[in-house]
């Protein structure tokens, strides 16, 4: 059976050529899976999804809240995730039904841990090829080291775009088997999109056109620095205008890919949608109705939903579950007539007595994505083991209505006193959403280089600049500008201080008077010398003020000056925060 890929626009060529020399794009014969034998009036169709995959190819090392199958109303945990437990698991949905595809809904690379990270996400990729994924959208990781580092993991090649090397496994990486798919995603230059908007397959002939996209918001979130030339357009009006197209030729069944999300609190395989809200909300009441189904992803919660017609799911995050979804198509109108979906949850090799009595049995590992794992486990293992120094208790992150933590304090700290000598730096900022995990305390409190690499995974670069006191002030009042109702808390070094009135207008909750520097008060027309990390320089996560600073210095990365600062200060304790104050 062929299956014709199908593309909206050439590749941008200004990118391309930069990091792949010149190639030339046609449309091109895709083998399919087998076929089901031509009979009855009705096609059944397996679609397998997961999201968010973030280069985790080990099991993560915290427990999932599942329902308990055999005493219902019940939760249990359960050990879950793992490249090689998904492996297996995705397999034997697959042999389930020849008509079937697997497919993501982005992020499946990027913030990703040491074994991956190190090696640029290679070996996520490859091991991504390995477990079968077929086709998925763009996430906004998946532009965490710049466009062309993304073509670049797409087509492979080992042309060095970021400041890590590529290629450093032993041999040329060969890119991803899986296709990316981006439909509102646009090279300014040539008004098309970077990668494919979508990829028709065909399943015992009729056709089922899946279109990816990622959040609109993605140029807010990225380093604008990796995303220059490129737009990210609305999210409901690119695919709309996909359907309108494919279905002038004669294709009537749609499934979007994207990498958007909902929050919905619950177990990873709970049937239950109430209070299903956020950000994919606004899309899907804009979205044409001929699309059936939407894979979705970003907020890492698992849910199987009816929202206005449509079916939404995600498989919360880090390979813990996948989406079994069923399709069953009309052989007469080409159309998806019923559709339904469950969370199928990923189980550890080890998931516990508990677990065990409650109907979950571990998943036997793929022995070659094992492998495959355990090879790059290996390439890492001396470095992620390093022992950096110890902590006297567990370092957060911060957590739903905060707006301090431990860990952030202790990164600010980090930062500030890696570039006091150097830069003269006197304060320091750096954004929550690149600090991706706690510091749990183990035994003794040892913490190892991995940990530190999970923590801060994004190899930013420390910039050192100068300030004014009413630069600073606009910075902090920033933090509400993009959602005031869940403001974005810089963190802040312990040599700053400055009170907040959340109920006072926008612009105005940061109370000047409270400003102050070691103690001092701050003018507004004072200068000070501030150390960001490189994505807030840049205007990452909407601080654009950020972008005006001057006599900037730059440093090194932040993993670094985290590691240096734990080794220094061991044993290290939680701070007592205090360094941000709310007054109303």
């Amino acid at each position: 059976m062929k299956r014709c890929r199908q593309w909206i626009g050439l590749w941008p060529m200004r990118l391309v050529v930069a990091i792949l020399g010149l190639t030339l794009v046609s449309c091109q014969v895709i083998p399919g899976s087998a076929s089901a034998s031509r009979a009855g009036p009705l096609v059944q169709v397996k679609l397998i999804a997961f999201n968010d995959f973030h280069g985790y190819l080990e099991a993560p090392t915290t427990k999932s809240s599942v329902t308990d199958t055999l005493h219902p109303g019940k939760n249990v945990f359960v050990q879950t995730g793992g490249a090689a437990e998904l492996a297996t698991l995705v397999n034997s949905l697959v042999a389930e039904n020849p008509n079937h595809l697997v497919i993501g809904a982005g992020d499946m690379v990027g913030a990703s841990p040491l074994v991956s990270g190190l090696f640029l996400d290679e070996p996520s990729i490859e091991t991504l090829d390995a477990v079968g994924l077929q086709l998925t959208s763009v996430g906004n990781h998946e532009f965490d080291r710049g466009v062309p580092e993304l073509l670049r993991k797409q087509h492979g090649g080992c042309t060095r775009t970021t400041m890590l090397a590529p290629c450093q496994a032993g041999h040329t990486f060969g890119g991803a088997q899986f296709h990316y798919l981006a439909a509102n995603v646009i090279d300014r230059a040539s008004g098309r999109p970077i990668l494919p908007a979508y990829e028709v397959r065909r399943f015992e002939g009729i056709p089922i056109a899946f279109i990816g996209a990622t959040l609109k918001a993605t140029d807010q979130i990225v380093a604008p620095d990796g995303i220059q030339g490129v737009e990210f357009r609305d999210e409901a009006d690119s695919v709309n205008a996909v359907v309108a197209d494919l279905s002038t030729q004669g294709i009537h069944s749609f499934v979007l890919l994207i990498h958007q999300g909902a929050e919905v609190s619950g177990p990873l395989n709970a049937t239950n949608c109430e209070h299903f809200q956020g950000g994919i909300l606004p899309v899907l009441d804009r979205l044409d109705p001929r699309v059936a189904l939407v894979v979705s992803g970003h907020t890492h919660e698992p849910y199987q939903c009816s929202y206005r017609g449509f079916l939404v799911t995600s498989a919360a995050s880090y390979s813990k579950a996948v989406t079994d979804i069923e399709l069953t198509l009309d052989r007469s109108t080409g159309r998806i007539v019923s559709k339904s979906a469950s969370n199928r949850v990923v189980v550890g090799e080890h998931p516990g007595a508990a677990a065990e009595e409650s109907g979950y049995r571990p998943i036997r590992p793929d022995p070659t994505v094992a492998a495959l794992v355990q090879r790059y486990v290996e390439m890492a293992r001396p470095l992620a083991e390093r022992p950096v120094g110890r902590i006297q208790a567990t370092l957060t992150r911060l957590g739903p209505g905060e707006f301090e933590c431990s860990l952030g304090d202790v990164i600010a700290d980090a930062q500030w006193q890696a570039t006091r000598d150097s830069a003269h730096a006197e304060l320091a900022m750096t954004n929550p959403g690149g600090i991706r995990t706690d510091l749990s305390y183990g035994a003794d409190g040892l913490v190892r280089y991995g940990s530190v690499f999970a923590a801060q995974p994004f190899g930013n670069t420390l910039v050192t600049e100068t300030l004014s006191g009413a630069q600073i002030k606009a910075v902090l009042e920033a933090q509400w500008s993009a959602h005031p109702e869940r403001p974005v808390f810089l963190q802040i070094s312990s040599s700053f201080q400055y009170a907040f009135d959340a109920k006072r207008p926008l612009g105005e909750r940061v109370l000047p008077e409270s400003l102050r520097l070691n103690d001092k008060p701050m003018s507004l027309e004072g200068r000070y010398r501030v150390t960001i990390n490189s994505f807030l320089a840049a205007g990452g996560d909407g601080f654009t003020e950020l972008t005006r600073g001057t006599e900037s210095i730059v440093g090194g990365l932040d993993a670094d000056a985290l590691e240096s600062y734990i080794s220094s200060h061991s044993p290290v304790a939680p701070t007592r925060g205090g360094r941000i104050r709310q007054v109303s």
